[in-house]
């Protein structure tokens, strides 16, 4: 989960303050077109069930695929903003099925994979960042809320022995991630626990997170990326209160939701349904969101702007315009250039409001 946007204008919030004073924050970003939320607020049921929360699993084989895509390019991004190298281990996690979906979401849309994986480069960059100003100013344990194939733990930069890292996602992911790990003998020198927990049911999962060893009374991140969306509707705001009551003085909490995607994205959502699972919750707008995070004792302190990076429409027009006329070296480079200097700029700006 990164950033929070809406179909119309991605954007990342940051959100902070809790009821312990705690500095909490949370990125609403785009998973590959855009996400986001809110508080009392609740996402009305849709006709049918949401499904079983193990189903979304095939999801997090699509994230690694679109990190293995970046990390096969010339230059990778991930990575690239925080000193850390590109995630190596991403293809060899995502399998066959996330491969399956990368190219299910981009055939039809006359794509090449590469083209729709811009939301999960800015997604990945914006989270890394502020996980790595949580461990400069001296956090050293980590959450991640539906860790699916997550690859932080060996992934990042500067992370010893006495940074723990905390992945809890439901026991089917948690079982087939850790079989992979040691298959592929993935190096970390931080100590990383698995907890097996359904994230849905949120009187249960922090009791697994204690059990753990999870320590409620030290300064903390939480990581909440690619997650809520597959939520059934009531669990997000039992989620992220939850999240908030576990937050000590010195945490935060960042992560990414959906605003107006559900009605917006049929084609996402046909290929989700293909691979069995589907996004169930959304918001309707930003302000709903803020009602959301309010509802859980958590605040909206800044509002960080996201590049429009891809959009169907956008990027199929993209590829035929492209297809259709001789662009020069030149102008390549020098939107290139333009591009890195847009990005730079950015970032400058998050690291003002962070």
């Amino acid at each position: 989960m990164v950033g929070a946007t809406d179909a119309a204008a991605p954007a990342p919030l940051l959100l902070g303050g809790c009821c312990l004073v705690a500095a909490v924050s949370l990125l609403l970003a785009c998973l590959l077109h855009t996400c986001t939320r809110g508080r009392h607020w609740i996402a009305a049921p849709h006709p049918e069930a949401a499904p079983h929360p193990e189903a979304a699993f095939p999801t997090a084989q699509w994230a690694a695929a679109m990190r293995a895509c970046d990390a096969r390019s010339a230059a990778p991004q991930i990575g690239a903003n925080v000193g850390a190298g590109p995630d190596l281990a991403a293809q060899h996690l995502a399998g066959e099925t996330g491969a399956l979906m990368l190219d299910a979401i981009a055939s039809p849309l006359g794509l090449r994979p590469e083209d729709t994986i811009f939301g999960m480069v800015e997604r990945t960059h914006w989270l890394d960042a502020r996980w790595m100003a949580a461990l400069d100013g001296g956090v050293r344990q980590f959450v991640i809320l539906g860790a699916g194939l997550d690859a932080r733990a060996w992934r990042l930069p500067r992370l010893s022995a006495e940074v723990r890292i905390f992945e809890v996602d439901v026991p089917a992911a948690v079982a087939h991630k850790e079989a992979a790990v040691a298959r592929l003998a993935l190096p970390h020198r931080c100590a990383r626990t698995a907890v097996a927990a359904d994230l849905s049911d949120a009187a249960r999962w922090p009791a697994a997170l204690l059990a753990s060893g999870f320590d409620p009374g030290a300064p903390s991140l939480f990581l909440l990326e690619g997650l809520l969306q597959y939520l059934p509707p009531p669990a997000p705001p039992a989620l992220l209160r939850a999240v908030a009551g576990l937050l000590a003085p010195g945490s935060a909490a960042v992560g990414d939701c959906c605003v107006n995607m559900i009605a917006t994205h049929a084609h996402t959502q046909q290929v989700l349904r293909a691979f069995g699972t589907r996004w169930s919750f959304d918001l309707p707008s930003r302000a709903a969101l803020r009602e959301l995070l309010a509802s859980a004792s958590l605040e909206v302190t800044s509002l960080v702007p996201v590049r429009k990076r891809f959009s169907p429409l956008h990027a199929a027009a993209a590829a035929t315009a492209a297809a259709a006329a001789a662009v020069s070296a030149g102008s390549i480079a020098q939107e290139a250039q333009e591009e890195q200097e847009g990005w730079e700029e950015q970032e400058e700006r998050w690291a003002g409001e962070a």
